[in-house]
């Protein structure tokens, strides 16, 4: 066995600093993806919505126009 204390400890003070910054990042990614969930679902269904508004009522905004155009001909040089 070794003499020194700090020595001994010190396999011990690694392993958890390993097991802490596996929970930590564990719980940093787990907290990004479900707030990447919850955004996705949101937008998703705004989505979703808008076109089922749009698809009932869109024919309420859409102003047909009475001019078709002009083709302005021009001489390229």
């Amino acid at each position: 066995m070794k003499n020194n204390p700090l020595e001994a400890f010190m396999p011990y003070l690694i392993i958890g600093f390993a097991i802490a910054l596996m929970v930590g990042l564990f719980f940093i990614i787990a907290n990004v993806l479900i707030w990447g969930l919850l955004i996705a679902g949101i937008l998703w269904l705004g989505v979703t919505l808008r076109q089922l508004i749009l698809a009932k009522f869109g024919h309420l905004s859409k102003k047909k126009s009475k001019h078709k155009g002009i083709i302005i001909e021009h001489d390229r040089k």
